[in-house]
């Protein structure tokens, strides 16, 4: 028997917890702390925008660059560059120690009151006091600022309605499972965004519900073959990523960098020597020669992190790319063949739900017509359904959730194509009956 840690020990009192009448104490003590962040979020960027410091770096480039090649060198503006660049960071590493700060408090007394709470919950069962009814009549009050009215959510990319269809379908060579396939249109990182409305308690619920159990939720995210998080899609999931407080895994730095350590002990190893992931994350990477201090990705590898933070998502799965998607590509793709990997731990794990881009990418670009969407959307849908088929062999009794996301800039004319190709490669065909007379 392994023994016993700080780490599970806690899970296992969250999920009792959470399975509790204290759910509402919890889940109010988040939109509280949400809310703190969101006030210190929004004082870095109002020090940053009127830094005096910055203000006047920004002002004494755009006076170089007017005057280049009268009153300024090349040389001279690289340095002015070089210096501004220098004092952003500065600043910037400032506000990332304090925000390390107010976390890492949060975290700390989050724990704390989920252990007290869990003394009083067994009180309660030892015991049914008159204490438990006032109790209760605090725990499920509305949350500070909110009404139990439900609405539109507003964000930061404004109200956002989401299409979606679903499907339910039989799968399996001979055992037949039935398996939810719901196609949905819209931003890859509204599935992950917790909002501060009347949507909060709604939002953090499953997840939190769903959190130490076996019905986790894992989302695709395709990124490039750099692990770190300073630009395009992997730079805006950082940035939701901090927007709250993780009180159950390491934060999204701390596990990029065990990944980082993760693939450079396997780009130092010998070609045979087995890849040791570490206990924050997990990381699958194809064997490389050595490289530099900061080894690239293959197209098709992919490493995983871990989330109690996000909207709908728990477990994200970073497939490294590139442009090579934007043409035409087969089944036997290195991104394709990530896709059956995915599958394949979801099957093994505990994970039953997968939300996957349908066409390979998170953006539309010109060369993408709605010909080309069509082809790429029937080999997706194809490739997953064989590999779905596949995993059934041995997993013949789990039901699973795949999400097929496309991008919100599509057409309606597109989602509704897509949607109609969906139960026509997803039909499984019944077997005739024969009577005799």
């Amino acid at each position: 028997m392994e023994p016993l840690t700080n780490e599970s020990i806690f899970s296992d009192v969250y999920h009792a917890l959470i399975h509790s009448h204290f759910i509402s104490t919890l889940l109010k003590l988040e939109h509280e702390y949400a809310i703190i962040l969101s006030s210190f979020f929004k004082q870095r960027a109002k020090y940053l925008n009127f830094s005096m410091e910055l203000v006047r770096c920004r002002q004494e480039m755009e006076e170089a660059v007017r005057n280049i090649g009268t009153n300024f060198t090349d040389n001279q503006v690289n340095q002015l560059a070089k210096k501004h660049i220098e004092v952003s960071e500065m600043e910037s590493s400032k506000w990332s120690s304090a925000l390390s700060t107010v976390k890492d408090k949060q975290r700390r007394e989050y724990r704390d009151q989920v252990m007290k709470l869990h003394e009083l919950l067994l009180i309660e069962k030892s015991a049914d006091n008159a204490a438990s009814n006032s109790v209760d009549s605090y725990l499920f009050s509305p949350l500070p600022g909110t009404s139990s009215a439900s609405g539109p959510v507003n964000n930061k990319r404004g109200v956002q309605t989401r299409r979606e269809d679903c499907f339910t379908v039989n799968l399996g060579a001979q055992m037949k499972t039935s398996h939810n396939l719901r196609l949905v249109s819209c931003h890859v990182l509204d599935m992950c965004r917790l909002q501060l409305s009347d949507a909060f308690t709604g939002q953090r619920l499953q997840t939190a519900i769903s959190l130490y159990s076996n019905k986790l939720c894992g989302l695709v995210l395709l990124v490039d073959n750099r692990i770190n998080s300073h630009s395009g899609v992997k730079k805006a999931f950082a940035e939701v990523c901090q927007q709250t407080t993780d009180f159950h895994f390491p934060d999204l730095s701390e596990q990029l960098e065990s990944i980082q350590t993760a693939v450079q002990a396997g780009h130092n190893d010998p070609p045979h020597a087995p890849l040791q992931a570490p206990n924050e994350a997990h990381v699958h990477l194809r064997q490389t020669s050595p490289s530099a201090r900061q080894p690239r990705l293959n197209v098709g590898d992919l490493y995983i992190t871990r989330h109690s933070n996000l909207s709908e998502v728990h477990v994200v799965f970073h497939v490294a790319t590139d442009d090579s998607l934007h043409a035409e590509v087969s089944s036997r793709h290195p991104v394709i063949l990530a896709y059956r990997n995915i599958i394949k731990t979801a099957f093994n794990s505990d994970i039953k739900t997968i939300t996957l881009p349908l066409l390979l990418v998170h953006e539309m670009t010109e060369e993408m017509t709605i010909a080309w969407c069509l082809r790429r959307a029937e080999l997706v849908f194809k490739c997953i359904k064989g590999f779905i088929m596949e995993m059934s062999v041995c997993h013949f009794e789990e039901s699973f959730n795949i999400q097929f996301l496309i991008p919100e800039t599509l057409s309606d004319e597109a989602f509704n194509n897509f949607s109609t190709m969906m139960p026509s490669i997803f039909r499984m065909s019944n077997p005739l009956v024969a009577t005799s007379q």
